[in-house]
């Protein structure tokens, strides 16, 4: 491998291009709820719950007849006698009007689609005490199922499991990308035709019980657990959820973590918004589902091939677009080859119209576009520096084997294409992984006792990788002896792997090395060597246009010489 000192110019998720199509929420007057805010692209899944052809909340297809929304949406509270706690009373299904497809309210689109509601399911639990509705969840049954298009199809559950998505819950970091979509209100009085999205950050409990308390004394108190309740804030304090934008969902990296349910003020950034968390929601779902609507339910995983996350696909549409036109390079195994593969892939998909094909060939072309922005591009953006590249294409190693689950045919190529070109991985490279703030400490305990093991004799090889053992894999596991060489390879001291892992972000020596690790970047592939020489050459005798006419003619030739340019033919 040949390690430089060049900096890579990667372009990390809190980039400009973010704010682009920012998504923000907070709490609203009454119950429901997007003031500001931007306008979002088509959402297949996202659809508008209304009744007398007026828009009441929002919702989620989770499958071709099931919409999940609010539980306060489908009916209304009431009080027994001396008793302070409000109970639901669900209207009849039939007043409900599902509408999919288009995110203008008031257009005809051909590819919209309305359904008639035939049941609705409330939680068991739902109530309203001192004012805020607890497990707010609510299933309206269509009469009939919406017709699976690339405009209207469900997006899937991150687990069935209480407990898994609990977990998945509290993964969610100020990193997270999170959004709230809907139709509410864009101001204080007036209400929009037009699917409009902000940005969120989940915050604490502590810090909700904080800010809520100063508008109601109630929440002081607050358990926001025990009510199946989270918070989250307006990214930009102008912008929140309001009136209208109930029972819509709270995404957060592509799951749906929460349903807006309710809050004080639109629009300030001192009043988080509540919504219902979907831990809390998934086994009563499980437990209300019929064998037919659990049939339903299994194509809820094939929604994710087409848009898992509409918000996050398009979010890193733009992200992609940027890299495209400003020519900055990502970081981690995403260098000329791979980008060159992204590029054809994005390119095809652009243009599919232009091409006679089969709905088959077109499903496929879409799958496939749909892998390269979601997963591969999204990798891309997260290791701006070598440092996180060991870290980060493990976590790529993982997640293409949890794409099985979405698409079992590219998860399997893909799998073992990317796994022989993640040297960030290899024995040596891995040691990029200590100058990580981002990997536990206890992890880098584990690496430095890990330098004890042996290692392999080719230590620059391909790193091979058993893929049924990838999920319980940690970094340690790549570490040996042979991560020395690392140090003897860049000329940088070791000394501070003496020292207790704790110490080190307080080490000058080992923050003066962590410097220099920063700006470091890795090329380990001949092709790549080739093209980055030939960029070199080129640069002296071309403009940027020029050089790229320059090498698509080179190819252009060496196409004409060997039409059949197979290692047998080029010895020939």
């Amino acid at each position: 491998a040949e390690i430089s000192g060049t900096l890579p110019m990667g372009i990390h998720p809190s980039a400009n291009c973010l704010l682009l199509i920012g998504l923000v929420t907070t709490l609203g007057g009454s119950d429901d709820k997007i003031i500001g805010g931007h306008l979002a692209p088509s959402v297949p899944f996202l659809v508008s719950v209304q009744e007398s052809r007026r828009h009441r909340c929002g919702g989620s297809l989770l499958t071709v007849s099931e919409v999940l929304t609010a539980c306060h949406c489908i009916g209304q509270f009431s009080k027994k006698q001396d008793d302070p706690v409000e109970y639901i009373s669900v209207f009849d299904p039939s007043i409900f009007r599902i509408h999919a497809g288009d995110r203008d309210l008031l257009g005809l689109s051909p590819d919209a689609q309305t359904r008639r509601g035939k049941a609705v399911n409330s939680h068991p639990k739902c109530k309203m005490v001192d004012k805020s509705p607890q497990f707010d969840f609510a299933v309206i049954v269509t009469v009939t199922p919406f017709n699976w298009t690339s405009h209207v199809h469900p997006i899937g559950l991150y687990s069935a499991s209480k407990a898994l998505y609990d977990s998945r819950i509290a993964s969610i970091d100020a990193r997270s990308n999170c959004w709230v979509l809907g139709w509410g209100k864009t101001s204080s009085h007036k209400s929009t035709r037009y699917l409009r999205m902000a940005r969120m950050k989940v915050v604490p409990a502590r810090i909700c019980r904080r800010l809520l308390s100063s508008k109601d004394p109630i929440y002081e108190t607050h358990e926001f657990d025990e009510k199946a309740q989270l918070c989250a804030l307006g990214v930009n304090g102008s912008e929140s959820d309001c009136t209208g934008d109930s029972g819509g969902p709270l995404i957060c990296d592509g799951d749906i973590v929460g349903v807006v349910s309710y809050g004080f003020e639109c629009g300030r950034n001192d009043s988080p918004a509540v919504y219902a968390k979907m831990s809390d929601f998934v086994e009563w779902y499980a437990s209300i589902k019929s064998p037919h609507l659990r049939k339903s339910s299994s194509q809820r995983t094939n929604g994710l091939t087409l848009f898992r996350c509409a918000m996050t696909i398009y979010l890193l549409w733009i992200m992609y677009t940027v890299v495209l036109l400003s020519r900055d390079d990502g970081a981690g195994l995403h260098r000329a080859r791979w980008m060159a593969k992204g590029i054809y892939a994005i390119k095809v998909y652009m243009f599919r119209g232009e091409f006679k094909m089969t709905k088959k060939e077109e499903v496929a072309i879409t799958e496939l576009w749909m892998f390269v922005v979601s997963i591969y591009v999204y990798h891309w953006f997260q290791a701006p520096s070598c440092r996180f590249a060991p870290r980060n294409d493990l976590k790529l190693l993982k997640d293409l084997k949890a794409y099985n689950k979405v698409n079992e045919a590219i998860a399997e190529v893909a799998l073992k294409k990317f796994s022989g070109h993640l040297w960030y991985l290899s024995e040596v490279l891995v040691a990029f992984a200590f100058f990580d703030e981002n990997v536990p400490l206890e992890t880098k305990t584990k690496m430095v006792q890990a330098l004890e093991n042996e290692g392999q004799e080719d230590t620059l090889r391909r790193i091979t990788i058993d893929s049924r053992v990838i999920e319980m894999s940690s970094l340690e596991d790549f570490v040996s002896q042979n991560t020395r060489k690392f140090f003897s390879i860049t000329g940088l001291s070791p000394d501070f792997l003496e020292r207790e892992v704790v110490t080190w972000e307080s080490d000058p020596e080992y923050l003066h090395i962590k410097n220099i690790v920063s700006s470091m970047r890795v090329v380990n592939d001949i092709a790549e060597r080739g093209v980055a020489l030939m960029e070199e050459y080129n640069k002296l005798h071309t403009q940027n246009e020029e050089q790229k006419q320059y090498l698509l003619l080179t190819v252009k030739e060496f196409r004409k010489k060997f039409p059949d340019s197979r290692k047998s033919t080029l010895l020939k």
